[in-house]
């Protein structure tokens, strides 16, 4: 009973294989392998990252243009630092 249930699934997968083979595919104009894949993946991942980092550094600068605010660290920077000295 077991060899005859072999058979008949192997002869089953031939037939679903050989079947599958033959159905018509369309025609495909362009292959992309696994490399293209990644690539736009890490296109994507890197936009958005970069995107990120400059709204990190800019983020008072771009807020300053929409608030119409002085700009706090740009103004305390301008500012000479001040020391005193005591020679005694």
């Amino acid at each position: 009973m077991l060899l005859r249930n072999k058979t008949f699934t192997m002869i089953w997968a031939s037939l679903f294989a050989l079947t599958v083979l033959l159905l018509p595919t369309a025609k495909a104009h362009a292959y992309l392998d696994p490399g293209t894949g990644s690539l736009i993946i890490q296109l994507c991942v890197g936009g958005v990252l970069s995107v990120a980092v400059f709204l990190k550094v800019f983020w008072t600068r771009i807020k300053s243009l929409f608030t119409g605010q002085a700009e706090a660290a740009d103004v305390a920077s301008d500012q000479p630092i001040v020391t005193t000295e005591e020679n005694d």
